[in-house]
């Protein structure tokens, strides 16, 4: 009898205790239940934006698509025998000459006027364009011999490591800026050597509206820092030698003409950049093509 009333109490206390462990583990666990709910949510809606990200993103791709093909080259039939980056020749052959560098890629081939240049001189040449239209207006011959193909930039229709020299002329800034990662690293596949020349415009084009409109040609217009950067995330570099060799710079007494048309640019039409570059803006870049 003279244990049994400290024993009851230890009972009590036990009780107690455990009564109170059950209402922590119960709170613990609806905390938790609350807690993952709230991250299921969150993830829902987290996958609903990417969702709407890439439908806007499809959207954005298909104008562009037609775009291209009903209206842009049209606009610009009257220059349809002009070859754009045809003044990097002949230097460009002599930096990388058909001996050692035989195989070229020309991403976004328009007319396919470097294609054609770049076979008269013995090269083998292949290119995309996103206008099917432009291509069977302009490249009917190369089309079928399979060097020009209608394509987008974000899938090459070329297997890994199939250029030697990547080459493109004012066409990055056409494509819209998230889908940049994605065609830089197309770009990248597609090239054995890692060499890529490229002209990249820092302006508006003369078929996109004043700002502050929406600017329809020219849709990613960046400095060379972030063009620098995008490419690095790909492990391409800047080819100081070559950018050398072509990049003009404004002078530091312009002359009158020149000091004239700088007076009558538009917003967003300068033809020099921040950096006193002058257009053409020349982004050359060697990349690591180990894995």
């Amino acid at each position: 009898m003279g244990f049994s009333t400290p024993l009851a109490a230890r009972v009590g206390v036990l009780i107690s205790l455990c009564v109170i462990l059950s209402v922590l583990l119960l709170l613990f666990y609806i905390e938790n239940l609350s807690l993952n709910n709230s991250n299921i949510e969150q993830g829902k809606q987290e996958e609903k934006m990417v969702d709407q990200a890439h439908d806007l993103l499809e959207t954005v791709r298909n104008e562009n698509v037609r775009y291209y093909n009903q209206r842009y080259h049209k606009s610009r039939a009257a220059k349809k025998t002009y070859v754009y980056g045809k003044q990097f020749f002949p230097l460009l052959s002599t930096l990388y000459p058909k001996s050692i560098y035989r195989e070229w890629f020309d991403a976004g081939c328009g007319n396919c006027g470097i294609l054609r240049l770049l076979k008269k001189k013995g090269y083998v040449a292949y290119g995309t364009d996103v206008s099917h239209s432009n291509l069977a207006s302009n490249c009917a011959d190369l089309v079928k011999e399979k060097k020009a193909v209608a394509s987008s930039l974000n899938e090459i229709p070329f297997a890994n490591n199939s250029f030697d020299v990547i080459f493109s002329a004012d066409v990055l800034e056409h494509i819209h800026e998230l889908d940049i990662p994605n065609v830089l690293n197309e770009l990248v596949r597609v090239s054995k050597t890692g060499i890529l020349f490229l002209s990249i415009s820092q302006r508006l084009s003369i078929f996109d509206p004043d700002p502050p409109e929406e600017a329809k040609v020219h849709v990613t217009i960046r400095s060379r820092d972030w063009w620098d950067e995008e490419f690095l995330k790909v492990k391409c570099y800047p080819n100081y030698d070559v950018y050398s060799k072509y990049q003009k710079h404004l002078p530091t007494n312009p002359s009158h003409e020149m000091q004239e048309r700088m007076k009558n640019v538009g917003p967003g039409r300068k033809f020099w950049n921040e950096g006193n570059e002058l257009e053409p803006w020349i982004f050359s870049y060697v990349c690591d093509k180990r894995k």
